[in-house]
């Protein structure tokens, strides 16, 4: 019903919805730090694929990418720090300063990356549509059920 096709590494996907729907903190994060949680949680899943799960959830209306509600942060490999908007707006303005007074795109960048530990991001914070709030309750009890057996399965 989803959508997802045959190639899809389905316990991937089965632990990206656990995650994406029941770690509000996760569904939040960038894409570089929710790549880095499940290595860490012993299951990688790349931004590519995440990106692809995600892309499917809007497509069939579940979710809603295209939100006012930004996440910001620098970022540097796998080492990302969370910031407010006003320190993000701060590092583009010094940036484009830079930039009008002659310096070029790269130095200004890596000055960047001095003065703030990464580049500026900002990320769009998916929102679950309240439309299909019954339909996502019954397939997080799915999500939750298949992972609850694994876990016994596992003991």
């Amino acid at each position: 019903e989803l959508g997802y096709d045959g190639r899809t590494d389905f316990k991937n996907l089965l632990y990206f919805m656990y995650y994406f729907f029941n770690d509000i903190e996760f569904r939040t994060m960038p894409d570089e730090v929710k790549e880095a949680r499940t290595e860490e949680q012993g299951r990688k899943i790349t931004r590519q694929s995440m990106a692809g799960y995600t892309a499917k959830l809007d497509r069939k209306n579940l979710i809603d990418r295209n939100t006012n509600n930004f996440i910001y942060y620098f970022a540097f490999k796998k080492t990302q720090r969370i910031v407010e908007k006003d320190e993000y707006l701060q590092a583009w303005h010094e940036h484009w300063d830079r930039r009008k007074k002659g310096m070029d795109n790269y130095p200004s960048i890596m000055k960047m990356f001095s003065d703030y530990g990464g580049v500026a991001r900002k990320q769009a914070i998916p929102e679950i549509n309240g439309i299909y709030t019954e339909q996502i309750e019954y397939l997080n009890t799915l999500i939750q059920q298949s992972i609850e057996k694994e876990m016994e399965n596992q003991n």
